[in-house]
């Protein structure tokens, strides 16, 4: 008889492959038709598709997020289930294959890793710093979305891609380095963020829309020699910025970068640009 875990039976929708990694492993996707309970341990109020790993004595089973979904519980996972481990104590689930965490609770990532995956962080009710190791070189699109309590975050030197919205509605944040590998800022990488003051580097060719929108505490931008295009909104309502350093003539600006910046005086606006 195959391990289905019981408290699931009749509230989902599943299909059975094998794990081309392990026979010992088969994954089930599950497709939820109501919110459940599971154990008493757990509870998912979202519509989702689950892959759900079994160990085929059925002692012991995890559920993992599939796809971009919000999903921050967690229940009975231990050790290394196939293509992936659970670290208990760190509370990082990690893809064995690619050194990838896709889902975590603890800001405490070890030498190793390579990516934060997307939405691995999302809506984390953590509070406190994190500082990746030098061996990530991407964070993924929403890896830190609604980490509103994550107050300081240090990014490797060879960190080389950050996705969009990656700390979107991260409020508590309010200074960051941006690593000299990274060359575009994505779609809503900081949006609505606690930033205070930002200094975009020279390696950064390209500051894309909505990088920047709603920073409320926002007072003073400087980008440096090298950025050659800011993009509509990327400072869009940004209401406190007050100056914008340009330290190249060369770097193109649309007309709509730093639309409803109502506090952004022309005579705070430092140094030359063209406007396109």
């Amino acid at each position: 008889a195959l391990p289905i875990i019981p408290s699931l039976q009749d509230k989902v929708l599943y299909r059975i492959s094998r794990n081309e990694e392990s026979s010992r492993y088969l994954e089930i996707e599950l497709a939820l038709r109501e919110p459940v309970t599971l154990e008493g341990m757990l509870h998912i109020d979202i519509f989702a598709n689950f892959v759900a790993i079994n160990l085929m004595d059925g002692i012991e089973y995890g559920v993992m997020p599939r796809g971009n979904h919000f999903f921050r519980s967690w229940f009975k996972v231990e050790g290394s289930c196939g293509r992936y481990r659970y670290d208990s104590e760190r509370r990082l689930l990690i893809d064995n294959r690619t050194e990838t965490v896709i889902w975590g609770d603890g800001f405490d990532i070890p030498e190793g890793i390579t990516k934060i995956g997307d939405f691995a962080f999302a809506k984390s009710h953590n509070s406190g710093e994190i500082t990746l190791p030098d061996s990530v070189t991407e964070i993924g699109a929403g890896a830190f979305l609604f980490c509103t309590g994550l107050q300081k975050i240090t990014l490797p030197t060879t960190l080389r891609e950050i996705g969009e919205s990656a700390f979107e509605m991260c409020i508590s944040i309010h200074e960051i380095t941006i690593p000299p590998l990274v060359k575009v800022l994505r779609k809503g990488v900081f949006k609505d963020s606690g930033l205070k003051k930002v200094t975009i580097p020279s390696s950064v060719h390209t500051i894309c829309a909505h990088a920047f929108t709603w920073c409320d505490q926002l007072l003073e931008v400087t980008i440096a020699e090298g950025v050659k295009s800011v993009q509509g909104r990327a400072f869009y309502d940004c209401n406190q910025l007050e100056q914008v350093i340009f330290k190249s003539n060369k770097t193109k600006v649309r007309k709509t970068a730093f639309l409803e910046c109502h506090n952004l005086k022309p005579e705070n606006i430092i140094g030359n640009f063209l406007m396109g």
